[in-house]
């Protein structure tokens, strides 16, 4: 077949295991989208910050170049 021994194993213990784990439950999931719309929201906020600080930086830093002249 042209596969590894020690990845034919890991290949049929990963199938292995996703066969095993029990079925995901409606609440299960709906909390997953929860916790994803609030991981996104935290995720917005996080760039607007960043681009206030990117702009008020760049602005200060004028300032500076202006005070020194």
């Amino acid at each position: 077949m042209g596969v590894g021994d020690t990845a034919l194993r890991r290949w049929v213990a990963q199938w292995r295991a996703q066969k095993a784990a029990p079925p995901r439950t409606a609440d299960q999931i709906s909390a997953d989208a929860q916790r994803i719309k609030e991981l996104e929201a935290r995720v917005a906020d996080l760039e607007r910050e960043r681009e206030i600080l990117k702009k008020s930086t760049a602005f200060f830093v004028k300032e500076m170049d202006r005070s020194l002249k």
